[in-house]
């Protein structure tokens, strides 16, 4: 994992410059991130994604 500190107002650039990662503020202990990324990769938060991938498919579930 790469550690960071940023200002707000600073950018984190990943992939040559491809992705890039700004905050825009803070509050409290919560920050505000601004992503511009492809339009082919999605941006998700972590917990959206594990429960998608975590979802089991409607032809497996059993009818109760």
């Amino acid at each position: 994992m790469v550690v960071l500190s940023r200002k707000i107002g600073e950018k984190v650039l990943v992939d040559d410059g491809e992705i890039e990662v700004k905050v825009l503020c803070s509050k409290g202990n919560k920050i505000l991130l601004g992503f511009k990324v492809p339009a082919n990769m999605e941006v998700e938060r972590e917990e959206d994604y594990l429960r998608k991938i975590l979802q089991v498919p409607e032809f497996l579930k059993v009818n109760q």
